[in-house]
């Protein structure tokens, strides 16, 4: 924000930190560059704090088959050869462990041989590249001289059309996804559906438990 005489820039933005942690806090930097769409500019601090170590936990994902392709009567039918096959070739174990693995271990094999693994699911792309690049222009003119009229106006103008644009993308996407409930109501697949209306009502998201210690 410029004073009248638009010489200085007066300091509006701030970090609020406890008392426990102002010791923690070193450093404090303004970063012009990041752009919101106002006249408050992003502050970043740097704190160094003394935290208890954790267990690593093993972040790798195992592979899930592709099970929605068993739709395909072909497959199926390909499935259950493959299957009764593997369960014929198995030798006889007499401990019953040994034969609940080996079941296991057979399905989990002829599953990933027949059907394949799962595809990641790729997150679509919420904004159109006009909005992107609208975006990318504003940000330009975010890092000019502030108290440049010509740059203030021209910004203003930009931040119009990144609202409309953005406004334009939403009801876009909330067609789409209409469209895709339909038709996947349509062909009765009503798990689909409710997968989709929990992402779109955000409940899909597990919560996390937090272990509370006593003192």
């Amino acid at each position: 924000m410029a004073v009248p005489q638009r010489l200085t820039v007066n300091q509006i933005d701030h970090i609020c930190i406890s008392r426990r942690f102002c010791h923690s806090l070193i450093d404090v930097k303004v970063c012009r560059g990041a752009d919101i769409g106002s006249d408050h500019y992003l502050v970043r601090g740097r704190l160094k704090i003394k935290l208890q170590s954790v267990a690593k936990i093993n972040a790798t994902r195992p592979d899930v088959p592709a099970i929605e392709r068993l739709r395909n009567m072909t497959k199926v039918e390909e499935y259950n050869v493959t299957l009764q096959n593997r369960f014929e070739c198995l030798d006889s174990e007499v401990d019953l462990e040994s034969m609940w693995d080996n079941f296991k271990q057979t399905i989990s094999d002829v599953s990933m041989e027949v059907l394949g693994r799962r595809p990641r699911k790729i997150k679509e792309q919420h904004l159109s590249q006009k909005t992107k690049d609208l975006l990318v222009q504003r940000g330009q003119f975010k890092r000019r001289d502030p108290n440049s009229d010509a740059n203030r106006s021209a910004y203003s103008k930009l931040n119009k059309l990144v609202k409309k644009s953005s406004k334009v993308d939403d009801n876009n996407w909330a067609i789409r996804v209409a469209t895709d409930l339909e038709e996947a109501a349509s062909k009765g697949q009503q798990r689909e559906v409710w997968a989709k209306i929990k992402k779109i009502s955000g409940k899909s998201k597990k919560k996390q438990a937090t272990s509370v210690r006593d003192k």
